[in-house]
């Protein structure tokens, strides 16, 4: 039986590709760790980050060198644009873009010679790898959209991914069903940039979350990054008003200030994210709200950094994604004036997560005495973890007798850091 070993970088849809990707291997296949000796090894790159796109080269680089005979297949972002040389270099085999990721499949199969495969991924028309897969996760994972087209000014994905496509409601909703009968209990819904969801289908985000607050077989929803001005009132009632679609918001904030916003090439304004975050606390009692923050932007003075900070604490964000900004060669940011210097980026990136790590705590304090529904996931420390239906991590005190994969009503008792310790109620 032969060996195959993967190692991903990046984001959840690079994630969802993996799962893809094992799904449709063919029989006779043994998945061993990355670290292990493999017949093959498949690494889905990143290249969001030029430092992102480097770290994806040196695991090829390591592979070959963990086993030279081993075919290693280098697919991903980072293919899509560059890495061709990897091939001359003698780290990689094979050299698949996100445009032709379905050869990965015939790589492994010995259906193709090695070499370099992508297409012109700004005209793909479909999503790439889509379908019900399976997961190493309580937790399910469904692509619903590909690609971008918004054109930020620090951004590769519009070419490294294409231009913005959509799975048609009916589809996604045969796929979600496929899910639930599997037994997740839990689906997250994802895709590059799903606010444009439809726009290429005459659909809408909010036409398909209508049809998943119907089914009362779709036990919890979960969804991914959206931009605030892609929140509509719609949705929001939407969402208050089903049982399965979770009060759970991450927002891409990016900054506090209005200049910064503009020369990232956004589509939104800092009174844009303050009205949505307002009518999200009024809509729910007990929501959570994530935002992504770019930190050392060109341009960010200490005074826009401060606003940003300040801007989080006062909309009580519960948690944050920070990202220190780094040039991603191709993307007109390299070229802006204004650049922060590294020592201050490294700065404002420490200052940034001590805030995160602030945010949630008072967020767990906040849930005390709170009843959430618990969806147990693993034993962590002693505990079982799993997240509530606002997305609050939870231990399950370890008196009770739980198992992973249900859902439970827990009481929260207590605080750990960022997490609540509960004590179960109920199934």
């Amino acid at each position: 039986m032969k060996k195959v070993a993967f190692h991903t970088l990046g984001c959840k849809v690079n994630y969802y590709d993996e799962c893809w990707i094992r799904e449709n291997l063919p029989a006779g296949f043994e998945e061993v760790k990355f670290t292990e000796k493999a017949d093959f090894y498949i690494i889905n790159s990143c290249a969001v980050t030029k430092k992102a796109q480097m770290e994806s080269r040196r695991y090829a680089h390591q592979a070959k060198r963990r086993n030279p005979e081993a075919r290693v297949i280098y697919t991903g972002c980072g293919a899509e644009i560059a890495d061709e040389d990897l091939i001359e270099k003698g780290w990689a085999d094979f050299v698949i873009g996100t445009s032709m990721k379905e050869k990965v499949i015939d790589a492994v199969k010995g259906a193709i010679t090695p070499g370099i495969y992508r297409a012109n991924s700004r005209k793909m028309k479909e999503v790439k790898c889509f379908g019900t897969t399976s997961f190493t996760t309580t937790r399910g994972f469904l692509k619903i959209q590909e690609g971008c087209d918004l054109m930020c000014t620090y951004c590769i994905v519009p070419y490294t991914r294409g231009k913005s496509r959509s799975v048609p409601v009916k589809i996604v909703i045969g796929e979600l069903e496929k899910l639930f009968r599997m037994g997740f209990k839990e689906v997250v819904i994802t895709g590059i940039h799903l606010g444009l969801y439809g726009k290429d289908t005459g659909e809408s985000l909010e036409e398909l979350l209508k049809e998943i607050a119907r089914r009362e077989d779709f036990t919890r929803i979960r969804l991914t990054s959206l931009d605030p001005h892609e929140v509509s009132d719609e949705m929001l009632k939407i969402i208050a008003d089903s049982r399965n679609i979770m009060p759970h918001f991450h927002l891409s904030f990016q900054s506090g200030c209005d200049i910064l916003l503009k020369r990232m090439g956004r589509r939104y304004t800092v009174k844009d994210l303050e009205n949505v975050v307002n009518k999200i606390r009024r809509l729910f009692d007990n929501p959570s709200i994530g935002v992504d923050v770019i930190v050392g932007f060109p341009g960010e003075t200490d005074e826009m950094f401060k606003k940003t900070k300040e801007l989080l604490e006062k909309l009580e964000i519960n948690y944050i994604h920070p990202f220190t900004y780094s040039d991603r060669p191709g993307t007109p940011s390299t070229k802006f004036p204004g650049r922060v210097d590294p020592v201050v980026k490294h700065e404002r990136i420490r200052e940034m997560k001590l805030l995160d790590s602030k945010l949630r705590e008072k967020w767990a304090e906040k849930n005390l005495n709170r009843q959430l529904n618990v969806l147990t996931e693993e034993i962590k420390e002693g505990y079982w973890f799993g997240y509530g239906e606002n997305y609050l991590p939870v231990l399950i005190h370890p008196d009770d007798r739980v198992e992973a994969n249900n859902i439970y009503r827990v009481k929260v008792i207590q605080r750990r850091g960022k997490y609540g310790i509960g004590k179960v109620i109920r199934t």
